[in-house]
């Protein structure tokens, strides 16, 4: 079908992996390798980060839409809405 939505998966890609598999070791160990160089840790990183963990993903949100024409019905995950991270999630680059 011509221009009909086509859902994206973040949660194949490398950088959706990346984060899911090591960003909380990543948070345990900042203070003690990466804080001395790089200063404090943001608490707003985290909450970025989890934002595009749940991105997409349909325990965090979702809408049922229904083609009027055809009567096709498609489940449309909700997205984070933050501007860069949704960008990478979506992979819209």
């Amino acid at each position: 079908m011509a221009g009909s939505y086509r859902q994206r998966h973040p949660e194949h890609t490398v950088f959706y992996l990346a984060f899911f598999h090591y960003f909380e070791l990543f948070l345990r160990e900042y203070e003690n390798r990466f804080e001395r160089e790089y200063g404090y840790f943001r608490p707003v990183i985290q909450k970025v980060v989890e934002k595009y963990l749940d991105c997409g993903n349909p325990m965090c949100g979702f809408a049922r839409i229904r083609c009027p024409d055809c009567g096709e019905e498609r489940l449309l995950m909700f997205s984070c809405k933050i501007r860069v991270m949704s960008i990478m999630s979506c992979q819209a680059l």
